[in-house]
């Protein structure tokens, strides 16, 4: 919680020193909407019969709005209507927002289903949500990306799960390369490749021109940034009221690399947490899905989205810091008990010796 209290203000602070008073409102409701949600979350973890019928409330709620998008995109394959600036709107709105609805859906239903090893028909059914899109309505290569990331987490549990600090800092690793890549050194050999593998326009549907809109407005103000930034401000500045279409191009532009350290500070915080003996099966798969998360945040917009993957970080460290807690009470419990033993052991002997 101090570490996102640290985000927040950081990010309230550098807004204000930009005179962006208007969006000071916005960041404030922002901290406590974040904290709120991650108090609620502690409430439900640290209840098994909570957690139980929240995982499933949770997973059950979100299958139904999924099914109905499939349904009326099946009936409506061309969207339900057009937004102002013309494009097809479905049920959750723009096409590739279907992902950040139903993410939260897998992730509690892989919750549920980790303990048999096996992902139950829920599941399945929120793969099919995606698969369907894919192949009727849109190609949406973050959707992909980041379905077949946490798909095959979820298969490989038992071979993941003993390296799983290695794969932690191999994933950040491949973002960060990646990041590079595509948004700073690719040519054009690479751009038409990587279009062609998804299926995109060589700009990335328009992505390409976003990203160059706001690297050249980085290096304006590299270490503080902007602020924070309303869609109006966003649309006069780069063209797009929703940021660039990368979550790390945003944070560069809204905080600077200031607000990027401490963004990668609560990144890192899991990691620093993880023990050999201290990672449950529940956990590795949030973690995967947190990793899934900073995948689809080099194509997609998550900026807005901070109150759904900061509570998934909050209970990973929640529970990572509980199970240290309980390892470590019962290591004294341990000693103590041994040290209690060998002092009965000596005064049962000292009668014998004094003899």
């Amino acid at each position: 919680i101090i570490l996102f209290i640290f985000w927040y203000f950081t990010v309230l602070f550098i807004t204000l020193i930009n005179f962006q008073i208007i969006s000071v409102k916005s960041v404030i409701l922002k901290m406590f909407r974040t904290i709120l949600f991650c108090s609620a979350t502690r409430n439900f973890i640290v209840s098994n019969k909570k957690n139980y019928l929240f995982l499933k409330a949770l997973r059950d709620v979100t299958l139904v709005f999924c099914l109905i998008y499939v349904f009326t995109a099946y009936m409506n394959p061309s969207g339900l209507y057009l937004s102002d600036e013309g494009k097809d709107m479905y049920l959750y709105g723009n096409i590739n927002t279907n992902i950040k609805y139903i993410f939260p859906g897998i992730l509690c239903s892989m919750l549920l289903d980790i303990k048999n090893r096996k992902l139950s028909i829920t599941t399945l059914l929120f793969y099919f949500s995606i698969v369907y899109t894919v192949l009727f309505v849109y190609v949406t290569a973050t959707a992909i990306v980041g379905s077949i990331f946490i798909l095959v987490w979820f298969k490989f549990v038992d071979i993941i799960k003993p390296r799983i600090k290695t794969f932690y800092i191999l994933t950040l690793l491949a973002i960060c390369i990646i990041e590079l890549i595509v948004i700073i050194m690719m040519d054009d050999n690479a751009r038409q490749l990587i279009s062609n593998i998804f299926g995109k326009s060589d700009s990335f549907s328009g992505r390409m021109n976003l990203w160059a809109n706001m690297i050249e407005r980085i290096c304006k103000k590299p270490i503080f940034g902007y602020g924070y930034q309303s869609g109006e401000s966003l649309i006069r500045d780069i063209g797009n009221a929703s940021g660039s279409h990368n979550f790390y191009l945003d944070t560069l532009y809204q905080v600077g690399i200031f607000g990027m350290l401490i963004f990668l500070l609560i990144i890192f915080k899991p990691l620093y947490e993880i023990r050999k003996n201290n990672l449950t099966d529940e956990v590795y798969i949030m973690i995967g899905v947190l990793l899934a998360y900073l995948i689809m945040f080099l194509t997609e917009p998550f900026w807005a989205w901070d109150y759904v993957y900061f509570p998934i970080v909050y209970a990973i460290v929640v529970l990572l810091e509980d199970n240290n807690m309980k390892r470590f009470r019962d290591n004294f419990c341990l000693s103590n008990n041994s040290a209690s033993q060998l002092v009965q052991h000596k005064l049962n002997i000292w009668p014998n010796v004094s003899k």
